[in-house]
């Protein structure tokens, strides 16, 4: 590899790493505030949270990784522009479609993980994080009794918690009630207590310490009290319904089962046969699009160092956005509601956005001054330079 092809990797692999881990942070962060107060409400374990984050990292990977390499190119080119060495290496006879190279091999990188992410990686992590939810709302995740109430956590038994510490693993000020079959009621005190597993998978224990047993039986007049240091209460979890099977949903199906579904299955004998069919497309369009996203983030980054401009980046960065807005929101549900055909839908969007990336490209190649964006950012700083004047000279007029 050329120290040229090295330099320019360099410079835009900085800005892509770090575009992609500050998206990828800010969009686990906005749904981190959705997960705790999710599981808050259903009582579970903090630390759910961030298992279920864990699971979503894929998802928000794959969103964040075009616009990661689209930033990346654009930064690097704005920077060879503003700097002058795009003029120098032009001068020397190194074109745009040389420097256009390591930076294809980068997004071709970038490509080939997204793939990864889209087609394998994603649906078994999105049917992890839906099985969470599941067992959490389902209870088998830990206790979901809320502090200062009484609650009936098995049959016969009460359980009434004063406060909880270490993120709700250790309860503190514990009151217990308990009645067997034959009638025998107990009711316990204890200063801490925690609930543990068992071997048995259908009972959970309920661990006390140091604490108090007051035990009253049918047909005696005392009741009998016991003082202990740890004291287990065996409690019959209820019969939860096994969660579904992986694949009951389109995202949560891989690569090669889509493209089983999609050979063996019809309209006929399917239900969900368009939903599949919607995603297995999306999923190569979306990788597909690393192809463009070099020569569109080329194009609109290439700056005057005169006059210094960021429209280009940002109307490019609007384009991205709306195409992949679309290409998700509109041309997938489209196809699966059965509606509209992908050929018709999802792949002409590609070949437009491919086709304006390829030829904003070419004419800053081939056009030095004329090429990208160049005019249209021209157009928008006219207007607002005249926007700018006549509201200078209204504030002039304006009466003191």
């Amino acid at each position: 590899m050329a120290f040229l092809d090295r330099y320019l990797l360099r410079t835009a692999f900085t800005p892509l790493a770090v575009s992609l881990f500050v998206a990828a942070l800010l969009l686990l962060l906005e749904q981190m505030l959705r997960l705790l107060d999710f599981v808050l409400h259903e009582n579970g374990p903090v630390d759910v949270v961030w298992r279920m984050l864990a699971f979503l990292v894929p998802h928000y990977l794959s969103l964040a990784l075009p616009l990661s390499v689209f930033l990346g190119v654009v930064l690097a080119f704005r920077r060879l522009s503003l700097s002058s060495e795009l003029d120098s290496m032009q001068a020397t006879g190194i074109s745009p479609w040389r420097l256009i190279r390591p930076l294809m091999m980068l997004s071709l990188l970038m490509m080939l993980l997204n793939f990864l992410l889209l087609a394998y990686v994603q649906p078994y992590a999105r049917y992890a994080y839906h099985q969470l939810r599941y067992e959490l709302q389902a209870g088998l995740l830990g206790a979901r009794v809320p502090v200062g109430k009484f609650v009936d956590v098995a049959d016969g038994v009460k359980l009434r918690i004063g406060r909880t510490e270490n993120q709700g693993q250790d309860l503190i000020d514990l009151f217990v009630v308990y009645e067997n079959a034959d009638g025998d009621r107990s009711t316990f005190t204890a200063r801490q207590g925690r609930f543990v597993r068992s071997s048995d998978p259908n009972i959970l224990l309920l661990r006390l310490f140091r604490g108090r047993q007051m035990v009253v039986r049918p047909g005696e007049r005392l009741p009998g009290v016991l003082n202990f240091d740890q004291q287990d209460i065996a409690l019959d979890l209820p019969d939860v319904t096994a969660f579904r099977g992986r694949g009951g949903e389109k995202r949560e199906a891989t690569m090669d089962e889509l493209l089983t579904i999609l050979s063996q299955e019809t309209q006929a004998t399917i239900a969900d046969y368009d939903s599949y069919r919607a995603s297995f497309h999306f999923r190569i369009i979306h990788t597909l699009t690393f192809l463009a996203l070099p020569f569109l983030a080329a194009s609109v980054g290439v700056s005057n160092r005169r006059q210094p401009s960021s429209i280009g980046p940002i109307l490019g960065l609007g384009l991205v956005i709306i195409y992949h807005e679309l290409l998700e929101e509109w041309a997938e549900s489209a196809v699966s509601s059965g509606s509209l055909s992908p050929y018709v839908a999802m792949w002409p969007l590609y070949a437009v956005f491919l086709l304006v990336s390829l030829r904003l490209f070419y004419r800053m190649a081939e056009q030095p001054g004329r090429g990208g964006l160049r005019q249209l950012e021209t157009l928008i700083a006219r207007i607002s330079h005249t926007a700018g004047d006549r509201l200078k000279r209204l504030i002039g007029k304006a009466p003191a």
